[in-house]
């Protein structure tokens, strides 16, 4: 059974980042799940275990571990838009010295939304996690749509002492102002979305319903939609480098996609997507650890324009520092995360370059 119209359409109200793929249909919707490009079978997934914690109030935050299970220093990494923490189990993370925890965003993979849509509500779950693990400070790594997380972590006056230094990949900035206009039309749209439900509070209860008739109509074939958003990804906006080296991840990103659906509930993505559209209620001028924002200047998804404005001359953010990566695109982090943790592990002690 492939999705219906009813499907596409709330799907194309829904999620923005996934409208094409819901109005061109692509082959994913029609085809095995282990089979998505060219008749090429899908490598078999690196395992990688889920653990959670409860927050209290029937919310929970679930994570996976990695690195070196054995060492002091922390890190924290922090998923991009589309993935979850199994986005960890493709990046080489075996051989840092640190340990790992990669964690599912608030309302991603099995991680309860927040109570309401601001990015400084949520360090107060993460303060929960390290404290619960028994960290006493640690370095924070945020991929893409992960990097306001992180940000608003290191402002945080309860776990900011606890951030030595935050290293973005890719990171998007603040939505905002003239920044807004950097951002792709998915953005824009949760951006306006958002002023509509706090103008309109019942437009929000609105989509929340066409979530939950969109979920049902899906039934059985629920999987369409990760599978279509999966391959979008692969041949939408990408390199020839960068495709191959999503091939040869294909099977981690297919069950990457699946884990970051795995709640089911479209609800929780529009609930993320909206706390990464509004302004931030946090000021960047509170965050007193190092800031190192790597970025490729080949970065069509989040350009390299928007921190550079942000850092220009007249900056007070001397904490802050762009580092541009020539002829590198957005996701360069899939094949270059060693070295990204060991930057970030220097960075928290000082010696970064």
């Amino acid at each position: 059974m492939h999705a219906s119209f009813f499907t596409r359409l709330t799907a194309l109200l829904l999620i923005p980042g996934l409208t094409l793929t819901p109005v061109l249909g692509f082959p994913s919707a029609r085809r095995p799940a282990d089979v998505l490009f060219e008749g090429q079978a899908l490598a078999p997934p690196v395992e990688f275990a889920r653990h959670f914690i409860s927050l209290g109030n029937n919310r929970r935050m679930t994570y996976g571990l990695g690195g070196n299970p054995q060492a002091e220093k922390v890190i924290v990494y922090l998923h991009g838009f589309g993935g979850s923490r199994r986005e960890l189990a493709m990046l080489e993370h075996q051989d840092v010295d640190a340990r790992i925890i990669a964690v599912d965003l608030p309302g991603i993979g099995g991680s309860s939304r927040l109570p309401e849509p601001w990015l400084d509500l949520w360090p107060d779950d993460l303060f929960h996690l390290i404290t619960e693990l028994g960290v006493e400070e640690f370095t924070l790594v945020a991929y893409s749509a992960g990097g306001p997380w992180a940000l608003a972590c290191a402002a945080s006056k309860l776990l900011g002492p606890r951030v030595r230094a935050v290293v973005g990949a890719g990171a998007l900035g603040p939505a905002t102002g003239n920044y807004l206009s950097f951002y792709r039309l998915g953005i824009k749209f949760l951006y306006l979305q958002t002023h509509l439900f706090e103008k309109y509070p019942m437009t929000q209860r609105f989509f929340f319903v066409l979530g939950w008739l969109w979920m049902r109509s899906i039934g059985s074939d629920r999987e369409w939609l990760w599978r279509s958003a999966f391959e979008l990804m692969l041949v939408t906006g990408q390199s020839k480098g960068e495709k191959a080296l999503l091939r040869f991840h294909a099977g981690d990103l297919h069950q990457n996609w699946k884990v970051a659906f795995e709640s089911g509930n479209p609800a929780g993505w529009l609930w993320f997507m909206i706390t990464l559209s509004r302004p931030w209620r946090f000021r960047l001028e509170a965050i007193q650890c190092p800031v190192d924002l790597l970025h490729g200047e080949w970065d069509d998804i989040v350009p390299i324009q928007l921190w550079a404005d942000i850092l220009g001359e007249n900056s007070n953010l001397p904490n802050f520092k762009l580092v541009r990566l020539s002829k590198e695109r957005h996701r360069f982090i899939f094949k270059t995360f060693r070295i990204v943790a060991e930057h970030a592990l220097a960075l928290s002690a000082g010696r970064a370059a």
